[in-house]
């Protein structure tokens, strides 16, 4: 398993099946995260805000 950030890091420098795998569990991660923040906006716990460029802030991922 990969821990933190390191899902996030030189992920073009594992081998094809290897980085598809992280690749894949990252994007569910960031899904799951992405899910949590509009939540907290539909229950106003959290200000309006676009929920997939505040997840990838939070997650240190840049706008894109």
């Amino acid at each position: 398993e990969v821990e933190g950030t390191a899902a996030h890091l030189e992920v073009e420098a594992l081998e094809p099946e290897l980085r598809r795998r992280i690749i894949a569990k990252r994007d569910r991660y960031e899904r799951g995260v992405r899910r949590l923040v509009a939540g907290g906006v539909r229950e106003g716990e959290f200000a309006s805000c676009d929920p997939k460029l505040v997840t990838r802030a939070m997650l240190g991922l840049g706008p894109g």
